[in-house]
């Protein structure tokens, strides 16, 4: 009798570990079968509202699965989701018929959205659980070595992503990426430096509860907002930029700063609108032909190399793609001032600032304190100035108003010293005025 029992339980240990075995390689089989992959492709698209498909997978245990790559397209938040090199962690629970991924690594994944998208969840659209799987299926953890985000407004690449369902609410995901780079396509074509971000995404939404950037050496960009297809609003705010950085490179060498300030976007459909303000430290401006002429004119050296002690402003952007800027205020203390507003509306600019001079950089200028600088104010000597025509290469009204002032004043005074300086003010503003001045005056006294 106790032989047959202990035969009997060597032959079920045997025939166990041969069904285990046969069980394995059924089962390993069926996981690199074309109705496997089939299955889960369509389980999947459903799940992402899209159309993918899997390359053939691989598997490593009964518990890890590989495939080179998965590719779906056409979903609800996105033209393209690209992803390569999956390594999936799997536990099957065959009697409760589940499937549990508790870890998804993946090497590379690049998502493109369509023209009409903010950045959303794009891929974390979908609840933890999804019925379009048999049973019950679960993902614990997303990690993306090299992830990269494309939409109309710029990009975000080479991050490292890592998602997880939220524990009180399995419908909402959480996101933290760390590293990469992003630019954005309507701005200066800066390339930020990625420290890291927090997100969450719920129902096709993401909000962005706060990412850091950097620019240059100095510059710091904090991201906070929500995005949604059609109506997002993001925060930001920003200090220390370099102004060169914002710059055409021909002026980097010219103007020198940071930038520090806030602003606050809002996307409705195709509509855009922007508020925020702006503050310029350590400015200076050097290395501009007509500043050492204006200092050559005026006897003022602080004209050559200006330090730009106060720099200020708001602007909004409206849907039509208007930028206005109001309380504009640049200030060169003990040197120069100017106030006002201007409006840029299809390359072009238009507005009226207030400009003041200290007294004494104006007594060589013929006129100019008698006709165009005429209002005393705050230590300044002020005239107003219209800016016209392409913002790029703006015109203004100041050098013809001066250049007629110092002519009018050289046909009221025989001196050669009012002379010389009217000469001095038409060298230097003959090339500025649209209209043709003489080249020279008269050597001869125009009184009788």
């Amino acid at each position: 009798m106790k032989r047959i029992l202990i035969g009997f339980l060597v032959a079920a240990v045997v025939a166990s570990l041969c069904a285990a075995l046969g069980f394995r390689f059924w089962f390993q089989g069926y996981l690199k079968s074309d109705p496997c992959r089939q299955r889960l492709n369509a389980a999947v698209s459903r799940a992402l509202n899209a159309e993918g498909e899997f390359t053939l997978l691989q598997p490593q245990s009964l518990e890890a699965i590989y495939t080179d790559g998965f590719t779906a397209r056409r979903g609800s938040t996105f033209e393209l989701l690209k992803a390569d090199q999956i390594r999936a962690e799997v536990r099957f629970g065959f009697f409760a018929k589940s499937c549990t991924v508790e870890n998804l690594d993946v090497t590379r994944m690049r998502i493109v959205l369509d023209g009409t998208t903010t950045p959303s969840s794009g891929m974390m659209a979908t609840s933890r659980t999804d019925e379009a799987l048999p049973g019950r299926f679960a993902l614990n953890k997303l990690t993306v070595a090299d992830f990269e985000l494309n939409w109309k407004g710029g990009e975000l690449k080479k991050t490292r992503l890592q998602a997880t369902p939220s524990p009180g609410n399995p419908a909402e995901w959480l996101l933290r990426g760390d590293g990469g780079a992003a630019r954005f396509s309507d701005g200066p074509g800066i390339e930020w430096r990625l420290e890291n971000f927090e997100a969450r995404t719920r129902g096709g939404t993401l909000f962005l509860t706060g990412a850091r950037l950097r620019a240059g050496d100095s510059g710091a960009l904090q991201v906070e907002g929500e995005f949604a297809p059609g109506a997002s609003q993001c925060q930001a705010t920003y200090t220390a930029i370099p102004v060169g950085l914002l710059l055409p490179g021909d002026w980097r060498a010219k103007l020198t700063g940071k930038l520090s300030g806030a602003m606050a976007l809002q996307l409705h459909g195709g509509t855009q609108i922007t508020k925020g303000e702006a503050s310029l430290t350590e400015g200076e401006l050097s290395a501009l032909p007509l500043l050492d002429k204006v200092a050559e004119l005026t006897r003022t050296d602080g004209f050559r190399r200006m330090n730009l002690h106060k720099g200020t402003a708001r602007f909004t952007g409206d849907p039509a793609g208007t930028l206005n800027v109001t309380d504009l205020v640049i200030e060169s203390s003990g040197l120069l001032k100017v106030e006002g507003a201007v409006t840029v509306r299809a390359g072009r600019i238009d507005g009226t600032v207030q400009v003041g001079v200290i007294p004494s950089a104006l007594e060589w200028i013929p006129g100019a304190r008698e006709k165009v600088f005429t209002t005393a104010r705050d230590g300044y000597l002020w005239t107003p100035v219209t800016l016209s025509g392409p913002a790029a290469h703006p015109m203004e009204d100041l050098s013809a108003r001066l250049a007629a002032a110092a002519l009018d004043q050289t046909v009221n005074s025989a001196k050669e010293s009012v002379r010389k300086n009217a000469q001095g003010v038409l060298d230097i503003v003959a090339p500025l005025v649209p209209v043709k001045l003489p080249s020279q005056l008269p050597s001869l006294p125009l009184l009788p």
